[in-house]
């Protein structure tokens, strides 16, 4: 197998160890996962991804219903 170092350069390399992935995990740091543990990590990772693009929609659109309704009348009475 050939693993990248950068875009253009490759070098030679065999797997030890099939069962075990390294994972990025973020701020520089990587950790060993079984690839169970990694489907199940980024599955999570996309869920929350989903959810936070969701909340950010709604939040865009109740913006943009609250600035089309205009300010609230002052005196008004309900």
């Amino acid at each position: 197998m050939l693993v990248p170092l950068t875009n253009s350069l490759y070098v030679p390399d065999n797997v030890v160890r099939p069962d075990l992935v390294i994972v990025d995990i973020g701020r520089g740091f990587s950790v060993e996962k079984t690839r169970v543990e990694t489907v199940t990590l980024y599955r999570r990772e996309v869920e929350f991804d989903n959810l936070t693009y969701a909340v950010n929609h709604m939040q865009a659109k109740l913006q943009a219903q609250q600035s089309q309704a205009g300010p609230a009348r002052s005196g008004s009475k309900s």
